[in-house]
């Protein structure tokens, strides 16, 4: 079950508000944001100083806090799209006009930006944060140092497309891609080690701000 506490922060963070931001607004230190960010249930105090303070993002979720898929909406209305992204396509397949790559539906989420999008998850290397199978609800990030040090992203570099976590390294022009599936190895190490690449080398970044987990039926 999601904890509560993270899916108010994916919400924030899905309309461009970063946890510096929220700290600074809600006149906390980040330290106590992230305590109470990772709490299952939220007090029902911070929550209600939570919902006053971004009411543009919270609006609609006392009401309507899943997140629903829609699909016969008003063009202008079907909100997030959702891309069947084969994982061969190009950077011109990707997100370009090819025959094989389709908008498969539309998420509506509460307080998502509209430049967000929704692309699947395929593998491993991000378990148990990210099942294969789960759709992951991306915000494009337009400049490397506003990375969310410790957050999930979507990254792609050279001819790799994937999801990792974004550790700081000691070397400023570089970043650390992390996976949290540490627990498969291959003769006693891990399967998906970390991997240090310089920032030069990104060529897109998209924030994690939502996951839309497969059920289980």
């Amino acid at each position: 079950m999601e904890k509560e506490g993270e899916k108010h922060k994916l919400l924030l963070k899905g309309r461009g508000y970063e946890i510096n931001d929220i700290a600074l607004k809600l006149n906390m230190t980040r330290q106590n944001l992230g305590y109470h960010f990772r709490k299952d249930v939220l007090d029902s105090n911070f929550k209600e100083k939570l919902y006053q303070t971004f009411p543009e993002v919270f609006t609609n979720v006392k009401q309507t806090p899943e997140i629903a898929a829609i699909s016969e909406l008003p063009e202008n209305m079907q909100g997030i799209p959702m891309y069947n992204i084969p994982v061969s396509a190009s950077i011109v397949e990707m997100y370009g006009d090819a025959k094989d790559v389709k908008v498969v539906g539309h998420l509506h989420i509460p307080g998502a930006s509209k430049e967000s999008f929704a692309l699947p998850v395929h593998g491993h290397s991000m378990y148990p944060t990210l099942e294969n199978g789960s759709w992951c609800v991306l915000r494009p990030i337009t400049d490397v140092r506003d990375i969310e040090w410790g957050e999930i992203y979507y990254i792609e570099y050279g001819d790799y497309r994937m999801y990792k976590r974004l550790l700081k390294d000691e070397d400023e022009d570089s970043v650390i891609l992390w996976s949290d599936n540490q627990l498969d190895q291959i003769n006693g190490k891990p399967k998906y080690a970390a991997k240090t690449i310089k920032k030069s080398r990104i060529r897109r970044l998209c924030l994690l701000t939502d996951i839309l987990k497969k059920p289980n039926y």
